[in-house]
């Protein structure tokens, strides 16, 4: 026990101020570091927030040294006139005579010892990893030592929803991929248990990090993929064709055909449409079906192509009919000059209907016009496509099925395809969810944990309130199913949806907003903001029940941890296949 100050103030609202003993250089005291407060009656776990000195001499006589004889003098200066004052945060209290562990609620008095901590003072206080229920999550940040883990409980974790907050580059995809296979070790090895968690995952991947590899700052690989480790428990899906072929992902556009009005609403929008084509329509939708219905053409007259009809135009023919010709849809007339000419009636057709109220069919015209976008994005007016999100869904709820990623590959930049998709999925995932709440679901016993990069876009102050996703975060989670914002901006998201975080992971932040709101559930969050500030990449402040007291961690290398995922991952289908165990593919149901 190396005893390195002593306690001069201690405050609930403004922390504790400790004075170092002589000769401890400030240089070996980061910030974020933990430390021990000891008392006859308590230990403080404390987090070192501010390192600063003072001096007893007037520094004018200093400046008054000649140079040759500075270097000399400094140290004695340092030695008998400079005070090293630290200001630490306490986030937990050891009962030396209940031999238990707490939330502090007495601080230490005047006088008491601060002292070095070392791993095993700092287990006391957040046990160990176990590789079972508990995993590693990171090493925290001592005073001059390192080897110990601070671990991680899934159970805590994915009972309420949890946030990764950080700038790029910090190390959130570092942290997501950790969690999600600790995720997947964690049903694969507990399954069976009495208090056991069934957990399914839905990723919204957009730069293929989860898919097929982890990239560090510079773009180059440095493992694989959580779902790409864990190749059985997960069903990748991706808009990108390319990629179905290359890396035997499952072909998912955005599905177009029978869309109802109101889906097609979160994909349009987006695209800078009126609010006045909005509002109008379901309108149009009943118009242009009720068209298609009568017109007798063997090449549309399907309703269920509705959209089409809805984005056809003198601009867009010649597009569409390259659509037909590639097989997008199943409509197709061996000559083309009959499909023209059955898309031009059908043009003049449908604006004739809505041409009965002219302002209707101005609003109609310029929405057309913005719709062309969609042309260029991965549609399908395919009927298989159209149930590959009830798919999905069923992979998510059902108890034999799987975790689902939706990779976005050459489309990790076209934030209008994310938006379309992700909607679409999380619409359809809510209604089927409350369909089973109607039916008398008490709870899940499957959690559904969304992890949703770019969260802001679903649940910023506004639109958040009626997304698919700000429903599911504020009705769904008694329900079993946790949405995990991952974001560069919290403080664009809902404060509705922040204040319902309980496990917060905070990488480094500089915008001062961001930075209150990725605090918003800890005690005394002003104490913290310079921790924040200070972060470096890979290091992060995590709070919450996932972990027992507030902690700064420089979290695990993955590249590191992926391959004991690899590891344990084999053991297990070994362990599987001898046993005969079950077979989990929903496939083959």
């Amino acid at each position: 026990m190396k005893v390195i100050g002593s306690i001069l103030e201690a405050s609930f609202e403004k922390g504790i101020v400790a004075c170092l003993i002589r000769g401890e250089d400030p240089e070996d005291y980061p910030i974020g570091s933990l430390a021990i407060i000891d008392t006859d009656r308590n230990s403080y776990l404390a987090i070192l927030n501010e390192v600063q000195y003072t001096s007893e001499l007037n520094p004018s006589i200093l400046m008054d040294i000649p140079s040759r004889f500075r270097d000399g003098i400094i140290p004695l200066v340092r030695d008998r006139y400079v005070n090293y004052i630290v200001r630490l945060i306490p986030v937990a209290k050891y009962s030396k005579e209940k031999k238990v562990t707490e939330k502090p609620d007495t601080i230490p008095p005047y006088g008491a010892r601060l002292i070095k901590a070392v791993p095993d003072d700092i287990a006391i206080y957040y046990g160990e990893p176990d590789w079972r229920k508990t995993y590693p999550l990171g090493r925290p940040k001592l005073i001059g030592e390192v080897g110990y883990e601070v671990p991680v409980d899934i159970k805590n974790l994915v009972n309420l929803n949890f946030g990764i907050y950080g700038k790029s580059g910090s190390g959130k995809t570092f942290i997501a991929n950790l969690l999600v296979g600790y995720g997947i070790l964690y049903t694969l090895y507990n399954r069976g248990e009495e208090d056991y968690i069934d957990i399914r995952f839905l990723i919204f991947d957009m730069h293929d990090e989860y898919s097929l590899e982890v990239l560090d700052n510079n773009r180059r690989p440095i493992a694989r993929g959580v779902a790409n480790i864990f190749k059985k428990e997960f069903v990748i899906y991706t808009p990108d064709i390319e990629n179905t072929t290359r890396f035997k992902m499952r072909y998912l556009p955005i599905p177009l055909y029978d869309l109802p009005s109101s889906y097609l609403r979160m994909i349009i929008e987006p695209l800078g449409v009126t609010q006045a084509f909005l509002d109008n329509l379901a309108t149009f939708e009943k118009k242009i079906r009720k068209v298609m219905e009568r017109s007798g053409n063997t090449i549309l007259s399907d309703p269920g192509y509705w959209i089409l009809g809805l984005i056809l135009s003198m601009e867009t023919v010649d597009k569409i009919i390259s659509l037909i010709d590639r097989r997008e849809t199943k409509f197709i007339d061996s000559d083309r000059s009959i499909t023209r000419r059955a898309l031009f009636e059908l043009i003049n057709a449908i604006e004739e209907e809505i041409g009965e109220a002219p302002e209707a069919l101005k609003s109609f015209k310029a929405g057309r016009r913005r719709l062309i976008r969609l042309l260029n994005m991965p549609i399908s007016f395919k009927k298989k496509y159209s149930r590959a999100i009830d798919e999905i869904v069923e992979y998510l709820i059902n108890p034999k099925g799987k975790s689902v990623v939706i990779s976005m590959g050459r489309y990790e930049k076209t934030m209008s395809v994310y938006l379309a998709l992700a909607n679409l999925i999380g619409e359809r995932l809510r209604i089927k969810l409350q369909e089973k709440i109607a039916e008398g679901m008490e709870e899940s016993p499957t959690k559904i944990i969304i992890l949703l990069e770019e969260a802001h876009k679903f649940l910023e102050r506004k639109a958040g309130a009626y997304s698919p996703f700000g429903v599911i975060a504020r009705e769904m989670r008694k329900r079993g199913v946790i949405i995990v914002p991952i974001d560069q901006k919290p403080g664009d998201l809902d404060p509705d949806v922040t204040s319902m975080i309980w496990t917060n992971m905070v990488f480094a932040l500089t915008d001062p907003k961001d930075v209150s709101a990725a605090l918003t559930g800890i005690d005394n969050p002003k104490l913290y903001e310079s921790i924040v500030y200070s972060l470096k990449p890979g290091e992060a402040v995590i709070y919450g029940p996932a972990v027992k007291f507030p902690v700064v961690l420089s979290i695990e290398d993955y590249s590191m941890v992926s391959r004991e995922f690899e590891k344990r991952y084999r053991e297990y289908l070994g362990m599987r296949r001898s046993r005969s165990l079950y077979d989990d593919d929903l496939s083959r149901d």
